[in-house]
C-alpha cells in the first residue's frame, strides 16, 4: 500500500505547479503581446505631404506573423479610395519570415509604397513598442487614429470609415510582436520567442 502525499510534499508540488504556470504564461504572452498605444509623435515617420488628404501608415515588421497577416489583408483588400497608404517596415535583429520579401514586392506593385527604418531610429518619446500598428493622419495633418487592426488584423477600413465620417473611434489594442532589443528582453526575459 502506498502512502499519499505528506504535508512536506504538498508545498513542493505547489511550488512546482506555480513555476510551471508562470513559465507557460510567460511563453504564451510573449507570442502575442498587447502594447501601449504610441503617441502621435509617430507621425514624423509618415512620408509625404502633411496636409491635404487622408494618409495611412501601416507599421509592420518582417519577423512578426501578425504583421504578415496584415500584409496579406492589405493585398486582398487593395488600396482604399481617397487615402494615401504606405507601409513602414521596422527592421531589427529578428530575421524576416520566409515569404515576407515577396509580400513586400507585391505590396509595392499594388501601390503601397514600402519604406524601411531601423528600430533604434524611432524616437523614444513616441512610445512605439510593437507591431502591427495602424496610423491615420487627417487632411489637416493631425493623428486621427493610432492603434491596432483588431484581433483578425483587418479592421483598418472600418476604422477609416468611422474617422473620415467624424464618428468616434476607440483605439484598438496593438497586439503583436515587440520591436527592438530592449523591449523584447523586457517582455520575453526567458528568450522563448526572441
Amino acid at each position: 500500500m502506498t502512502a499519499g502525499p505528506t504535508g512536506k510534499h504538498v508545498p513542493r508540488l505547489l511550488v512546482a505547479w506555480a513555476v510551471l504556470v508562470i513559465l507557460v504564461g510567460a511563453a504564451l504572452t510573449s507570442f502575442h503581446q498587447p502594447f501601449r498605444t504610441p503617441d502621435e509623435k509617430l507621425l514624423v515617420l509618415m512620408a509625404g505631404p502633411g496636409r491635404g488628404g487622408w494618409r495611412a501608415m501601416h507599421v509592420l515588421s518582417g519577423g512578426c506573423g501578425c504583421s504578415r497577416r496584415v500584409m496579406l489583408h492589405l493585398l486582398e483588400r487593395k488600396k482604399m479610395d481617397h487615402v494615401v497608404e504606405q507601409v513602414l517596415m521596422v527592421d531589427d535583429q529578428v530575421p524576416y519570415l520566409p515569404d515576407v520579401e515577396s509580400l513586400l514586392g507585391k505590396l509595392q506593385d499594388a501601390g503601397f509604397p514600402v519604406r524601411h527604418i531601423a528600430a533604434d531610429r524611432i524616437p523614444d518619446e513616441a512610445g512605439f513598442s510593437g507591431v502591427p500598428l495602424l496610423v491615420f493622419a487627417s487632411p489637416e495633418g493631425r493623428a486621427a487614429y493610432v492603434g491596432g487592426y483588431g484581433p483578425a488584423g483587418d479592421q483598418d477600413a472600418a476604422v477609416y470609415a468611422n474617422i473620415s465620417e467624424g464618428k468616434p473611434q476607440k483605439s484598438l489594442q496593438v497586439i503583436g510582436c515587440a520591436v527592438g532589443g530592449r523591449l523584447r528582453r523586457a517582455v520575453d526575459p526567458l528568450h522563448l520567442k526572441y
